[in-house]
């Protein structure tokens, strides 16, 4: 693996697909914490540029670049977003910094990425889904059932089960 600093724009969707979708309050969560403390853990990306780990780290980064007059419509997009407050949303999403206010690369749109050199998400998508397993069940944002889905994702990819977590 390498450090790379990459355009926003150009991290793309994994071929086949990331195991959840963006919640919008884990995507403004992410997005008030970068903009306090910066971004800590970068997403992971194969050697093509394609998200293998960091789907709500890549959202929250493009909520922030986003114009703040867009913000509400693009945290729109997200699962769950029926579950925000309306008011409390609006004000959270109003004191996050603008975008010519981030700090370098973040301004210019470029985002640190661990790049898994030798991964090619689209010709070895079990190897993708393993390693996104285990960059994301490491810090345990899984919900219980999203757990089990990708432990049987796992399981009919060839996986065997060990003990610890799956």
């Amino acid at each position: 693996k390498t450090m790379a600093l990459v355009d926003l724009d150009a991290i793309r969707d994994r071929p086949a697909g990331d195991s959840r979708h963006a919640r919008a309050e884990h995507v403004l969560e992410l997005a008030e914490s970068i903009a306090a403390v910066g971004l800590l853990q970068p997403p992971a990306l194969d050697m093509n540029r394609a998200l293998v780990a960091g789907l709500h780290r890549r959202e929250a980064l493009r909520l922030l670049l986003t114009p703040p007059a867009a913000r509400a419509d693009l945290l729109a997009r997200y699962q769950q977003v029926e579950h925000l407050d309306p008011e409390e949303t609006a004000e959270r999403l109003l004191a996050l910094p603008k975008p010519q206010d981030l700090p370098e690369p973040l301004k210019a749109g470029k985002i640190p990425c661990r790049v898994l050199v030798d991964l090619d998400a689209a010709k070895d998508p079990e190897a993708a889904l393993a390693a996104e397993a285990a960059e994301n069940t490491a810090r345990k944002q899984y919900t219980p059932t999203e757990v089990e889905a990708l432990a049987t994702r796992l399981r009919a990819a060839g996986y065997r089960e060990r003990g610890g977590r799956p």
